[in-house]
């Protein structure tokens, strides 16, 4: 899996959601799906996928396993969290005008 993109919906004022991914890594076979479910709930998300056996980690992450889930930048959660969890964070996000 190489570095994607994916928008989901139509804001612009959507949180970014960034999960570094790696071939090797068992628990990233299921990050497919875990985005989708979030994808459904949260309309307008931004979300880059990074292979990190291709590419390297984004400046200032120290990776210490995958999958990784980043909110603009910020860890959020080690391993596919609930969609659910991520959603409301998410939305929280946008609530506060992020």
């Amino acid at each position: 899996m190489l570095h994607s993109e994916l928008v989901c919906g139509a804001s612009t004022q959507a949180p970014h959601l960034t999960v570094l991914v790696a071939d090797h890594c068992v628990a990233c076979r299921r990050t497919p799906q875990v985005l989708a479910e979030i994808a459904e709930l949260v309309p307008g998300l931004t979300v880059s996928v990074i292979d990190v056996d291709r590419e390297d980690a984004p400046v200032g992450i120290t990776l210490i396993g995958t999958p990784t889930y980043l909110v603009d930048g910020k860890v959020v959660s080690l391993g596919n969290p609930e969609p659910r969890r991520i959603a409301d964070l998410l939305e929280g996000l946008n609530a506060d005008g992020h």
